[in-house]
């Protein structure tokens, strides 16, 4: 129930401000429960069944996938509950530590650390999936935004959790009686929520410095179905569509335009006809385009090989860039470990059997600047991102297609975390999604422009790229290993203190 009621704040219609006492009653029974039995194993299982709760609320949509047909056809219900159940260790092993640690420092110090740490550690690796981190609850708030400059988004969960710890220690306080401390704790919740807001307000009032010059940037939204893109009829119809919007976004002097995920339904290079369409295109509306689609490379000895792309034509029909997705999802695109155990390789779901990029160079022409493409949930991954943008590109650039999804949440919960990235880098980000939501967000995470889900359109802006500079791009991940060590003092002091007990205890 309580991991249910944690998971609310995520869904569409539900403030995120929420988020900050949604989490209180589990960090109010794990106090409750921590003075009578400090065992990891019961902290454990406490933490496994909120997780369980929180996940498979957060991630329902999962369980609706298989209304569009998508790849993994076989992952549907049955994967919405194991995931939630693979997912919901990580928070087992938070309580765990939370209830053992908690012995030797402030619950307000331990909590937060924690589940930091535990968030960090589910968005690492092959499996790596981050979605429903705390501090992605702040993404609609931007006052409250702010601070992720200088620790991403792990900064944020950090203060999310310690602002629910507090307002759960109140609420025990006040049960007990101890009406000072109520007091306290409950004050210390509201002055950290101030403090955020009245940083983030006079950080946005500073304003971008928005001294160069600008680019004119434009998105194109299709809203093709995910059950009509590979069928005949549409290979050639979602190129007509396309090149429609692009006409009308560069009729309005866009520099670039930015098309969705795979938005061209076949192999280009070996479908010469299709890509002499878009290069003709580029030279008559005089703008760059960046488009996805999948691309087939012939590697002699192996046969062909095949990758998540992204082509950006100059305005001049040039290739001008190219990149190739290098965080593919886990059963979607690849199966984890097929390229090291042969018997894994032969496991047929349904996937997609993309090989991972490797570069990770910005692109761009002298009109568009240089900017680093994502694709699909690459952008919720914020190490990932950072190092794009360190190696110079000016702003994200993130082409997704949502369609899976259908209606769900799901494309509200994507598009709020890409958002995040903006600033955590201090950039700006354009976001074409093939069914929504499509989108350019400010170095503030504001939405400039904007096409809702599941409608056909295009959208342009200009923005003013500039060097990007913020303590989380310099830094990078240090709040993770803030985290840890605050996680392992308390162990330490957990450990030492129960053998001084016991040694006490003996001698007595």
């Amino acid at each position: 129930m309580a991991g249910g009621i944690a998971a609310l704040p995520f869904l569409e219609g539900v403030s995120g401000l929420f988020g900050l006492v949604a989490f209180a009653p589990f960090f109010a029974y794990l106090y409750i429960e921590r003075k009578e039995n400090r065992s990891f194993r019961r902290g454990f299982a406490s933490g496994w069944a909120f997780g369980v709760g929180f996940f498979l609320v957060l991630l329902y949509w999962i369980a609706l996938l298989a209304d569009s047909e998508i790849p993994v056809r076989g992952i549907t219900a049955g994967g919405w509950v194991l995931m939630s159940a693979y997912l919901a260790l990580f928070t087992g092993v938070a309580a765990g530590v939370i209830r053992v640690a908690g012995c030797a420092a402030p619950l307000w110090i331990v909590a937060p650390a924690a589940w930091g740490l535990a968030e960090y550690g589910r968005s690492l690796g092959t499996l790596g999936f981050p979605w429903g981190s705390a501090g992605y609850l702040l993404a609609d708030h931007p006052v409250l935004l702010q601070s992720a400059r200088f620790g991403a988004v792990h900064l944020l969960s950090f203060w999310v959790i310690l602002v629910n710890t507090l307002v759960a220690l109140g609420a025990a306080a006040l049960w007990e009686k101890r009406r000072g401390a109520a007091i306290t704790y409950l004050a210390s919740a509201a002055l950290l929520v101030v403090a955020a807001a009245l940083d983030g307000r006079a950080t946005i009032l500073r304003g971008p410095r928005g001294s160069s010059p600008a680019v004119t940037l434009a998105l194109v939204q299709p809203n093709i179905l995910a059950e009509e893109k590979w069928t005949a009829e549409y290979r050639s119809k979602a190129v007509d569509i396309m090149s429609d919007l692009s006409r009308d976004a560069a009729a309005e002097g866009a520099d670039l335009i930015v098309w969705p995920e795979t938005a061209v339904p076949s192999y280009i290079r070996q479908e010469f006809s299709t890509f002499r369409r878009i290069v003709a295109l580029a030279k008559e509306i005089d703008a760059a385009i960046l488009f996805g689609f999948p691309d087939a490379r012939y590697v002699p000895g192996e046969g062909y090989v095949y990758f998540n792309s992204a082509m950006l034509l100059a305005r001049n029909g040039e290739e001008a860039g190219e990149y190739r997705k290098i965080h593919l999802v886990p059963f979607g695109e690849t199966l984890p470990l097929s390229d090291r155990f042969e018997w894994i390789d032969k496991i047929q779901l349904g996937q997609a059997d993309f090989r991972p990029g490797k570069e990770t160079h910005p692109i761009g022409t002298p009109r568009t600047e240089s900017f680093a493409p994502t694709i699909c949930f690459e952008a919720i991954f914020p190490s990932l991102c950072r190092r794009r943008i360190a190696e110079g590109a000016l702003y994200l650039v993130n082409l997704t297609n949502d369609a899976w999804f259908g209606t769900t949440a799901a494309p509200f919960q994507h598009a709020a975390m890409a958002r995040v990235r903006c600033v955590e880098l201090g950039v700006y980000l354009v976001r074409a999604a093939n069914t929504g939501i499509s989108l350019i967000a400010d170095p503030f995470g504001r939405v400039v422009k904007s096409i809702p889900l599941a409608e056909k359109g295009y959208a342009a802006a200009p923005i003013t790229p500039e060097r990007p500079d913020t303590f989380y791009l310099r830094h990078g991940d240090w709040m993770a290993a803030l985290e840890g060590l605050i996680v392992l003092a308390a162990l330490l002091g957990a450990f030492f203190g129960r053998s001084a007990h016991s040694v006490g205890r003996d001698a007595s």
